[in-house]
């Protein structure tokens, strides 16, 4: 599927979401007597999805690089740097975070497979 879509994204410009089918794929292979296979369900499927979008991001905008003559590499090594500085500022506003409100907590609720 993301190879499928991934293509999709370069040749029409169209992202197609296929969620549905990856949670229908799942849902064939999870035991319907496992307690959590609602939530397995739909966390790989958001993983999944989550995974074929970035790829078809970073194809579009190599699409778009290309039309401008942008040289690709000079495009992969942009992607990595910004890809590695988002992680740290995020890693480093996360402990921000985290250390004037309790998560979870009363403000910052997680939602537990008991609820759902």
């Amino acid at each position: 599927m993301l190879t499928a879509n991934t293509r999709s994204v370069a040749e029409t410009g169209h992202d197609p979401d296929s969620a549905i089918l990856y949670q229908l794929g799942l849902a064939m292979v999870v035991s319907h007597s496992n307690p959590n296979a609602i939530v397995l369900n739909l966390i790989s499927a958001a993983l999944a999805v989550t995974g074929a979008n970035q790829a078809e991001d970073l194809a579009y905008e190599l699409k778009v690089g290309n039309l401008v003559g942008a040289c690709p590499r000079a495009q992969i090594q942009g992607q990595l740097v910004g890809s590695i500085f988002c992680a740290l500022v995020l890693c480093g506003a996360c402990r921000l975070y985290s250390s004037q409100h309790t998560i979870p907590g009363p403000e910052f609720l997680i939602l537990s497979t008991a609820r759902l």
